[in-house]
């Protein structure tokens, strides 16, 4: 009995310890399946960071003929680079959409509207799937992104689109899809039906604010909006009814932006009062950018690209809030002699292409690199 109890309580400590072992294993599995990884490309970034060398290579240049460029986006294929240009011919106003293939930096092919109620800025759906645009007659239009065809002109509204400074209208698609919400200069806030163009809902903006900008949130039927006050809204666009709502600061009717890339994250950028990350079902700002630099578009759902001066690019880790890399990508000289600021930038689904646009209007056309 003696030599029995000794050799009991030891298998019993070893199972302790086993148990243990397993527990801690089971915990550090769970923590580290729940721990997103950082994106390939943000992979990538580093990679080339620990070389010394951009993660994108240009591959071709072009200029697009004189005008105003307001839209520059990829279509869901990433094969072509969608250009709205805007130009004024003998004192009208006749814009184009061009589509450029990127693997050339050439133009493939161009629509041009001649009438006196054409189409100005476009967003394209979530999905790919629709392209809208708006016009001076009091009117949308909701475009079958692949063919161009099921033009679907919405002309019920009662007022002309609010927009700001720069041209840019206040519209923005459903984080589905499937709903098209655009807001006119009486603070009019009306919803249609993305194929079909059905009105579905029309409410007042809450206080009638001055909208900026806009955007869809997953969550519901929600979208987000800028107010010219500083305020930022998040809207059930079915209701009217505001979800929550909190100041972001004085923002510049010159240029607002917003944008999102996770469920409950916004990137603002109302210019005055900087750019930065919010969370927008608490009102918590996270991150602000510096002075120096302004957001363009987000890769992968983890790495921002910023302007920055003398046409310099930034890329930033979404995750960390640092800068990974920064770079000239349009560093030759232009107008007072200093290189001209990237104004546009948009990237292909997958990420493997990049284009800028500068204030000297030269489109580049970079690649990721192997």
């Amino acid at each position: 009995m003696s030599r029995v109890a000794p050799r009991s309580a030891g298998i019993k400590l070893w199972v302790v310890v086993a148990l243990c072992v397993v527990f801690v294993c089971t915990v550090c599995a769970i923590l580290w399946l729940r721990t997103p990884t950082a994106s390939p490309l943000l992979q990538r970034i580093y990679a080339a960071l620990d070389g010394g060398t951009p993660p994108y290579t240009m591959v071709s240049e072009a200029t697009p003929p004189d005008g105003w460029h307001y839209s520059l986006a990829f279509d869901r294929y990433g094969s072509d680079l969608f250009l709205l240009t805007v130009e004024e011919v003998r004192g009208s106003v006749n814009p184009r959409r061009e589509y450029w293939d990127v693997t050339t930096g050439a133009k493939s092919h161009e629509f041009v509207r001649s009438d006196p109620f054409s189409f100005w800025p476009v967003k394209f759906s979530p999905d790919g799937n629709w392209v809208s645009s708006d016009a001076f007659a009091r009117s949308v239009h909701i475009v079958n992104a692949d063919t161009g065809k099921a033009n679907i002109v919405v002309s019920n509204l009662t007022f002309d689109l609010a927009e700001f400074e720069l041209g840019e209208s206040v519209l923005a698609f459903s984080a589905d899809s499937q709903r098209l919400i655009v807001v006119t200069e009486d603070a009019t806030l009306t919803v249609f039906e993305s194929p079909t163009g059905k009105e579905i809902a029309k409410h007042r903006v809450p206080d009638a604010r001055d909208v900026l900008a806009m955007i869809g949130v997953a969550g519901g039927p929600l979208v987000a909006c800028l107010a010219s006050d500083g305020e930022l809204m998040v809207l059930d666009y079915e209701t009217g009814d505001v979800v929550n709502q909190f100041s972001w600061g004085p923002v510049d009717r010159t240029f607002s932006f917003l944008t999102t890339y996770d469920p409950d994250l916004l990137i603002v950028d109302g210019n005055r009062n900087g750019s930065g990350v919010v969370n927008w079902k608490t009102g918590v700002r996270l991150w602000a950018l510096d002075a120096e630099h302004y957001p363009l578009t987000v890769l992968q759902g983890d790495v921002l690209v910023s302007g920055a001066s003398l046409g310099r690019i930034a890329f930033w880790n979404l995750r960390t809030f640092e800068q990974a890399l920064e770079f000239p990508a349009h560093p030759q000289p232009y107008g007072n002699g200093v290189p001209a600021s990237v104004v546009f930038a948009a990237a292909s689904p997958d990420s493997s292409w990049l284009v800028t646009m500068g204030a000297d209007e030269k489109l580049k056309f970079w690649r990721l690199a192997d």
